[in-house]
């Protein structure tokens, strides 16, 4: 029903991708792991679509909460009223709400349609935006909104006339994963979303009640009081203050139609949203006997839908990822990276510069190049020849058109390790080749010190079992490593990692008792 859970014995990456026509969307999500216990979220303003004769319907942000572990105690604080629901009643703004979940739960919270309905609608001050979400033990949050054009579009298209219909189809699902606190960051690359040739911008204007569709929208959420977010001028001459923002406050930039370093003064959360696209064409016209030209058709659309991802800072960029382009959709690839690596990054076990060499930009004043290009269907795997090399790259698409559409966007990975001076240590108990082990964080007053996870890199005739108490980020954490046969050999390799990357590896082996008699027989 309302979640899915997905376990390995080793690392793995889950994405979430959903298609179909008229909606769709790819979220790649955090492993329980990573998930932290304060988030802030990135929606939209309420939009409608639809008309007065039929109806319109009026659609709101959403945010999706995961718990992972019982007893999760939940708190939001919305910028905006949110919705009542079966499990809670209305929340006012700048209130507080609290829900307690237990392990699998997932919990919806939507922004409430304003009353009356159209009084502030395609307004900014029915954007969920910067809601903090607070939990005692670690949860994985989605947010974004159930159906939005970006930037505003019309209720019906055409704009006029009898063939308006309901203008669902510049309107999509935008979602992702939401990164928690700790891992902002205070530089950041975004790359302009690609999209076929179909797409033409610029040529709508406000008398079609379309807002500017060039470029893309990014948006920054601050997480302390007085930042300054920067940016780099295009032509690399410095950069230039864009905004002061305080805690829990966000701030959009609506057009962003170039490759952008930005800064900031304090760590700062960044998203990207592809725009809605549409194309009015009018009707064609044929001959009407000899009283001149009379319309064949009537007006149609061409459209396009839009996508939401969040961007990692530079400090998060990864040297190493596998990610799948879907069938059915127009699909492309980002990729930003230090100038000086091009020649030390393969995809698809193909270099950069002979796999897209042609399509490399400097990012003036920076020591960054970009990639945009289209890339086909199916697995791609993007690697660095040795770890030092970092890079970040995108993943999206879109399928434009007379019919109804689609979109998608994710970062293809995100670099997971919170920077510490910490180390690991542990202590064990072995008795007849079962072990009791417990791993702690050093010094143990260090309070950016988490064990990550524990696992198993093999195990034959072993069987390992984490304390159900533990929750990922905990400073302290019990397991045991159990002999499942006791007369057969045994050999475990156990990986405990720290959440600053530090590791380490035991190796347990247990050897069987074993008789034998001598002589086999005896002749009496």
């Amino acid at each position: 029903g309302n979640r899915i859970q997905v376990t390995a014995d080793k690392p793995l990456s889950v994405s979430t991708y959903q298609q179909w026509l008229g909606n769709g969307e790819l979220a790649r999500h955090l492993p329980v792991e990573a998930w932290g216990r304060d988030y802030y979220t990135m929606n939209f303003y309420q939009d409608r679509y639809g008309s007065s004769g039929q109806g319109y319907k009026y659609r709101p942000g959403q945010i999706v909460v995961v718990a992972a572990y019982d007893n999760t105690v939940v708190s939001w604080s919305p910028v905006g009223a949110t919705e009542q629901g079966r499990d809670h009643p209305s929340v006012t703004k700048k209130g507080t709400g609290i829900v307690e979940l237990r392990k699998g739960e997932t919990f919806l919270i939507k922004s409430k349609i304003s009353d009356p309905p159209d009084a502030y609608n395609k307004d900014w001050v029915t954007d969920l935006s910067g809601t903090a979400i607070r939990s005692s033990r670690p949860v994985g949050v989605i947010s974004g909104h159930t159906k939005v054009a970006i930037m505003r579009y019309p209720d019906v298209l055409p704009p006029t006339g009898m063939f308006a219909t309901e203008a669902h189809f510049v309107r999509n699902n935008v979602h992702d994963a939401m990164l928690p606190i700790e891992m902002a960051g205070t530089e950041f690359v975004t790359v302009p979303a690609m999209y076929t040739s179909a797409r033409v911008t610029g040529l709508n204007n406000t008398q079609f009640g379309i807002d500017d569709d060039r470029g893309d929208v990014v948006r920054f959420v601050a997480l302390e009081d007085n930042m300054t977010i920067q940016s780099m001028r295009q032509n690399g001459d410095g950069f230039k203050n864009i905004v002061k923002l305080n805690k829990g406050e966000t701030w959009v930039e609506t057009t962003v139609e170039f490759a952008t370093l930005w800064k900031s003064d304090k760590p700062v959360l960044v998203g990207q949203y592809g725009k809605s696209y549409a194309e009015i064409l009018p009707p064609t016209f044929g001959v009407n006997g000899d009283k001149g030209e009379k319309p064949l058709g009537h007006p149609t659309v061409k459209s396009g839908m839009p996508m939401l991802q969040y961007i990692p800072s530079v400090d998060r960029w990864v040297n190493y990822a596998v990610f799948r382009s879907p069938e059915g959709t127009d699909n492309f690839f980002n990729i930003v990276f230090k100038t000086e690596d091009v020649g030390k990054i393969k995809v698809d076990g193909r270099g950069l510069n002979s796999a897209f060499g042609g399509s490399m930009r400097p990012l003036q004043g920076s020591p960054y190049s970009y990639i945009r290009t289209p890339i086909g269907a199916g697995d791609h795997v993007v690697e660095s020849v040795s770890e030092d090399i970092k890079w970040m790259a995108w993943t999206y698409g879109s399928l434009d058109g007379l019919q109804q559409g689609r979109a998608y966007g994710t970062p293809v990975a995100i670099d997971l390790a919170m920077p510490c001076d910490d180390s690991l240590d542990g202590k064990e108990t072995i008795v007849c080749g079962d072990v009791e082990a417990t791993a702690k964080i050093l010094p143990e007053d260090v309070e950016c010190g988490h064990i990550f996870a524990i696992y198993a890199e093999g195990l034959n005739n072993y069987e390992l079992v984490v304390d159900e108490a533990f929750s990922s980020g905990d400073p302290r954490a019990k397991f045991w490593v159990n002999v499942l046969d006791k007369t057969k050999d045994a050999e475990a390799n156990i990986l405990v990692i720290s959440r600053s990357g530090k590791f380490v590896r035991k190796t347990y082996t247990y050897i069987a008792d074993k008789i034998a008699w001598e002589p086999k027989s005896i002749n009496f």
